[in-house]
């Protein structure tokens, strides 16, 4: 890839320059509610970035072979006489989920044109696979009556999914047997498994012959999936759960590659995709599996140019954008002076001319009165109430002609709705100067599904949430009158840090306090 696309080398190579700050959470500083010197996450941006310098200086074409034999040399020495892996180096017994992973990865880099003969892993891929073979045999054997239906669960058909890659491997009759059982199995019991696993069905019946049966998986995924213009192809299923072949990314990779392989339909699989690089516009993607996998998925599509961003060309009101390129050339950015903005800049076309995905936003900042301003949101919404906590805890809610004395408790209830699961996301909810908080030791709360780092400020009250599920959530606090008089309440504000231009607010509202 680096050797055909010198833009993407030119680029890879960038990253490993000393100061280069291009991680998504880095970036746009000016347009976030908080500096991300004051959020719990400034580590981790650190090693995202410390992730990609050390990428690029791996990705050095001068030494890349060299580190490509010393990783193959070290995954030879981690393999156990029997033929499988272990889950980490020393291990004594084979694993049989980490040589499954394992022997798929060398499939799925056979299916882009890297032959195992070419990385000189032949001989050890065979001892893998003869390891899942004889693992399969055994289930077969352990399977007492071949007449009764045999639950077919998440290894088999991982099974069949590493196995169907390499059909030229010579199999005995027995061998031949078994995957036939299995495979008859799986046909009748397609229907209740995962979204992953069907995915991984559909492959296996097309490359062991079983077209009609593979087209029929597809045909009943088509059906229940869901299409957008902004998110493309996905399905409303597709959420974070136990078990590996529950994970999103994972299985919607492997769905595109059934779909472009099995049944080739561009846009279908550019629609596929969408879906993939909009999930990573709010996500960091920390999983080694998670991201090889949706590389591999984005791979499918063998029309896709890895251009810069610098072929993407933005206009408004038909005048050329003068684009200051960051030095990655993967983040353009222009800003207006308040004076040189018209109201004629309202009309914005960008011209795609290589057709790759790209995204961007338009941010408008200006000073005005805070009880004027308008509560908004999109991907994100937030929702404020505040309740007055009587003496015997019934609550009443609060509205601008409620009148509060000093010393009433006040509950806040901030309702959240996000459209898609999305990590690094900030709340700050200001507070009146009416009101002083109960609790004031920062620490980690329980928000419904998730957990959130509450901070306490003079002037607000922050929540940083690692990672914010698909759906409504409800997060509260207490506060009590300390100030007697005309308030207004101030704003919450909802952002994506990884990507500011997802975020909501309320508006402000006032409070009436009597001594």
């Amino acid at each position: 890839m680096l050797k055909d696309n010198p833009g993407l080398a030119e680029q890879v190579s960038g990253w490993a320059e000393a100061g280069l700050i291009e991680t998504p959470l880095f970036r746009n500083e000016a347009y976030k509610q908080i500096s991300l010197q004051e959020t719990p996450w400034i580590r981790n941006a650190q090693s995202e970035e410390e992730r990609k310098r050390r990428m690029a200086e791996l990705l050095k074409i001068d030494s890349l072979n060299a580190h490509l034999a010393i990783a193959i040399d070290k995954l030879k020495q981690m393999q156990l006489n029997d033929g499988g892996f272990g889950w980490f180096n020393g291990s004594r017994m084979a694993n049989h989920t980490i040589t499954l992973h394992i022997v798929s990865g060398f499939g799925q880099m056979k299916k882009l044109g890297v032959s195992p003969e070419t990385m000189e892993v032949t001989d050890a891929l065979y001892k893998a696979i003869n390891y899942l073979d004889n693992e399969a045999l055994k289930a077969f054997n352990r399977t007492e009556d071949k007449g009764e239906r045999t639950p077919i669960g998440a290894s088999i058909i991982n099974y069949l999914y590493a196995r169907s890659f390499f059909t030229e491997v010579e199999m005995s009759k027995e061998q031949e047997e078994v995957i036939a059982y299995f495979l008859s199995e799986s046909e009748k019991q397609w229907v209740a498994q995962s979204l992953q696993l069907k995915a991984m069905l559909a492959l296996a019946f097309d490359r062991f012959g079983d077209r009609e049966l593979a087209q029929r998986i597809l045909k009943s995924l088509d059906e229940t999936s869901t299409v957008s213009a902004e998110k493309g192809m996905y399905w409303l299923e597709n959420e974070s759960d136990y078990g590996w072949y529950k994970a999103p990314i994972e299985t919607q990779a492997l769905i595109i590659e059934a779909f472009s392989k099995i049944n080739p339909d561009l846009e279908k699989t550019e629609d596929l995709q969408k879906w993939l690089l909009q999930n990573k516009r709010v996500n960091s993607w920390s999983t080694t599996k998670a991201t090889t996998l949706a590389i591999y998925a984005l791979l499918q599509n063998q029309n896709v140019e890895l251009e810069s961003s610098s072929s993407t060309s933005v206009s408004i009101s038909g005048e050329p954008v003068p684009f200051n390129e960051s030095d990655s050339r993967i983040f353009l950015e222009h800003s207006w002076a308040g004076d040189k903005i018209k109201p004629a800049m309202g009309s914005i076309t960008v011209d795609n001319p290589v057709g790759n995905p790209v995204w961007g936003a338009l941010h408008y900042q200006f000073l005005q009165n805070i009880n004027e301003v308008q509560k908004q949101g999109g991907a994100l919404k937030i929702e404020r109430e505040l309740y007055l906590i009587k003496q015997n805890g019934d609550q009443t809610k609060i509205s601008e002609s409620t009148t509060l004395k000093l010393g009433d408790k006040v509950r806040v209830q901030l309702y959240l709705s996000v459209d898609r699961e999305m990590e690094f996301v900030h709340l700050k909810d200001s507070r009146s100067a009416a009101l002083e908080p109960l609790d004031v030791l920062s620490g980690y709360k329980s928000i419904g599904e998730t957990w959130a780092y509450q901070s306490v400020s003079d002037a607000s009250v922050h929540f940083f949430i690692d990672r914010l599920p698909k759906g409504k959530h409800l997060v509260t606090y207490d506060l009590v009158v300390n100030n007697a008089g005309a308030f207004s309440q101030g704003l919450a504000v909802l952002e994506n840090m990884y990507a500011p231009e997802f975020n909501a607010r309320t508006e402000s509202g006032g409070l009436k306090v009597i001594k």
